[in-house]
């Protein structure tokens, strides 16, 4: 997704009024009169009207190995969060959910969309 939005999968992505800094972490933030100075762990330092910091998942699909679920980054399940094998659900950051709006099957690990996975495979 990343990539279709700012055309690039790494090094720093600029996209109308954003930039995105892939590969490289944060060590530090200090507020500097009105405005915040990040420094990053490769030492260059930046100025900045506001920080959003996130962090990059990797699904955790290895326990499934040999099982025959459908995985490909995610596990692949339906809207009861039951994969390809019988007997087996997923729910969380390793499957897709269905967007709120769009009702399309996207990858979005946050932890409201895990929760409701969640009790949705419950149901």
């Amino acid at each position: 997704m990343l990539k279709q939005a700012v055309g690039s999968s790494s090094g720093l992505t600029s996209h109308k009024l954003i930039e995105i800094e892939l590969n490289n972490s944060v060590i530090a933030t200090r507020k500097q009169r009105d405005k915040y100075v990040v420094t990053y762990q490769d030492g260059r330092e930046e100025d900045a009207d506001f920080i959003v910091a996130s962090v990059g998942v990797k699904p955790c699909t290895e326990f499934l190995d040999g099982t025959g679920a459908e995985i490909k980054w995610t596990i692949k399940v339906n809207e009861r969060q039951e994969t390809t094998v019988p007997d087996i659900y997923a729910a969380g950051d390793v499957c897709v959910s269905p967007h709120i709006m769009s009702k399309e099957w996207i990858y979005n690990a946050i932890w409201p969309v895990a929760a409701s996975s969640g009790q949705s495979s419950c149901l």
